[in-house]
C-alpha cells in the first residue's frame, strides 16, 4: 500500500512537470532566463548612484582610476559630467538625456565580461597589497557570469 501511494505521488509530480513544460516553449524559457539574468544585474550592479557611500563604476572611475593615473584621461574630460561622455566614448555605453545609462544587451554583456566593471558590483572587494599589486573580486559578478554560461548552453 505504501508503494502505491509513493508511486501515485511520483506520477502526480511527473504529470505536473510535463504540463508545466508544455506551457512554455524553449524560446519562452530562454527569454525568461534572460530576464532573470538582467534582473540579477539590475539588483547588484550600479553604474551611478546619488548615495555618496555606495561604490559604483562611475565613482570608481572618477575617484580612483582618474586620480591614480590621470594621464589616462583625455584633458578635455575634466568634470564629472564630461566623464559620462568619456565613459561612453570608451565603452560604448549609451545615456539618455538625464545621464542615465541605457541598458542594452551589450551593457549586460560588458559588466560581467570585462574586469574593469567589477567595481560596479555591490559586493566588490578591493585589495591593495604593499607590493603594489591590486586586486578586485565580486561573488555576484562570478554568479552573474555563471548565469550567462548556463544561458549560453541552452
Amino acid at each position: 500500500m505504501k508503494r502505491i501511494i509513493v508511486l501515485i505521488g511520483f506520477l502526480t509530480i511527473l504529470v505536473f512537470m510535463m504540463i508545466n513544460c508544455e506551457n512554455e516553449s524553449p524560446t519562452e524559457a530562454k527569454d525568461t532566463i534572460y530576464e532573470e539574468i538582467k534582473a540579477f544585474a539590475d539588483s547588484h550592479w550600479r553604474f551611478k548612484s546619488d548615495d555618496p557611500i555606495e561604490i559604483t563604476y562611475h565613482r570608481w572611475f572618477l575617484d580612483i582610476f582618474a586620480t591614480i593615473d590621470p594621464i589616462l584621461l583625455d584633458p578635455v574630460y575634466t568634470t564629472r559630467e564630461d566623464s559620462l561622455d568619456y565613459i561612453n566614448a570608451h565603452h560604448d555605453f549609451a545615456f539618455d538625456a538625464n545621464g542615465n545609462i541605457i541598458k542594452t544587451q551589450q551593457y549586460y554583456g560588458m559588466i560581467g565580461k570585462y574586469d574593469q566593471f567589477v567595481f560596479g558590483w555591490d559586493d566588490v572587494i578591493y585589495t591593495s597589497y604593499p607590493s603594489g599589486i591590486e586586486s578586485a573580486s565580486s561573488i555576484h559578478r562570478d554568479e552573474y557570469n555563471e548565469m550567462w554560461e548556463n544561458y549560453s548552453s541552452l
